[in-house]
C-alpha cells in the first residue's frame, strides 16, 4: 500500500465494491463519478491514505467525516429494496474489497472528464483506448463467480495481456527509487518512521 504501482489494482476493487447491492445502488443514485471521475478518485485516494498513513487523530477525524457524509445516503433501489450507506455489511464489503485487491494482485506487481492540466481535446482522443485497455486488463483479475454473474468471459489472450501489464508495472516500480516509488502521503509517513527508528536506535 502506498506505492504508485498499487493504483493499478484500483479498478478491480471498484468493480467488486459495486457488486454489493447497497453500494451499487448508492453509487448509481448518489455518486457523481461519471462527470467528476478524477477529482472523485483523488478524494477517495486521499481519504484512504489518511486512514493508513495519518496520525491516530487524523484517521479518527477522517472516519467521523466519512460517516457524516454517508449518513444522508439512503433510498430505494430498482428492486424496491431500501438501502442506507451506513449498512454495516456494505461498509465491511468496501473495506474487504480494498484489502482483497491488494492481496490478490499484489504478487503481480510487486468518457470521463480529463485529469487536471490535460487539454480536453487531447483527452477526448486519448481516453477511449485507455478505458478499453483498463477494462481488458481488469476483467481477467475478477473472481470467476463474478464473471459468470455478469456474463463476461476471459480468454487466455486476455490473461496473457493482464500478466504483461502487471509485469511491466512491477519492472517500472523496481526501477524507481524510494523517493518516487511512493505516493506523497506514504513517502512522508515512511520518512517519519525512519527518523523515529533512527532516534530509538541511538544509544
Amino acid at each position: 500500500m502506498g506505492r504508485w504501482a498499487t493504483l493499478s489494482v484500483g479498478l478491480r476493487a471498484l468493480v467488486l465494491q459495486t457488486a454489493h447491492p447497497v453500494v451499487g445502488a448508492g453509487v448509481a443514485e448518489h455518486s457523481d463519478f461519471r462527470d467528476d471521475f478524477f477529482p472523485r478518485f483523488t478524494r477517495t485516494l486521499a481519504s484512504t491514505l489518511r486512514f493508513v498513513y495519518g496520525t491516530p487523530a487524523e484517521a479518527a477525524a477522517e472516519g467521523r467525516r466519512l460517516r457524516a457524509l454517508h449518513a444522508r445516503i439512503r433510498g430505494t433501489d430498482h428492486h424496491g429494496r431500501p438501502y442506507r450507506a451506513l449498512d454495516p455489511q456494505a461498509y465491511a464489503w468496501v473495506h474487504a474489497t480494498l484489502f482483497e485487491a491488494v492481496v490478490a494482485l499484489g504478487p503481480a506487481l510487486p468518457g470521463v472528464p480529463p485529469p487536471p492540466l490535460v487539454p480536453a481535446l487531447l483527452w477526448r482522443v486519448a481516453w477511449p483506448p485507455i478505458a478499453r485497455y483498463a477494462v481488458r486488463v481488469t476483467v481477467p483479475t475478477l473472481p470467476p463467480a463474478y464473471l459468470d454473474r455478469l456474463g463476461l468471459a476471459s480468454t487466455s489472450t486476455d490473461t496473457r495481456r493482464t500478466s504483461r501489464f502487471f509485469a511491466r508495472t512491477a519492472r517500472i516500480d523496481r526501477l524507481l527509487t524510494s523517493r518516487y516509488r511512493y505516493l506523497p502521503a506514504a513517502a512522508k509517513a515512511r520518512r517519519q518512521a525512519d527518523t523515529a527508528n533512527a532516534l530509538m536506535a541511538r544509544p
